[in-house]
């Protein structure tokens, strides 16, 4: 199933590849992270549905040291990259007591 969807974020449609983008964050798929992306890479944040589709992908999918460093850090390459690895990161969590 993961693999279809990776194939739909190449897709023409935006709408096509934001639902795919959703899915796979549903499903958890680690292996989608790379496909990820690249589609947020190809966006260029021309469309900020889809832009929100595949942070949410990523929040789904990504571990901590799958997405692009911070500034400062070996930044990423491109400015919707270094966006979308700060809205997906997980929100620390408080201390239990």
């Amino acid at each position: 199933m993961a693999d279809y969807l990776v194939t739909a974020l190449k897709d023409e449609s935006n709408r096509v590849k934001f639902f795919a983008a959703q899915s796979l964050g549903k499903l958890k798929s680690e292996a989608a992270v790379p496909a990820l992306l690249a589609a947020v890479r190809a966006n260029h944040d021309t469309d900020p549905y889809l832009r929100h589709a595949l942070v949410m992908g990523l929040a789904g999918c990504a571990t901590p040291a799958q997405l692009p460093r911070p500034p400062g850090m070996n930044p990423a390459p491109s400015a919707s990259l270094r966006c979308s690895r700060s809205a997906a990161k997980p929100a620390p969590r408080p201390p239990s007591f």
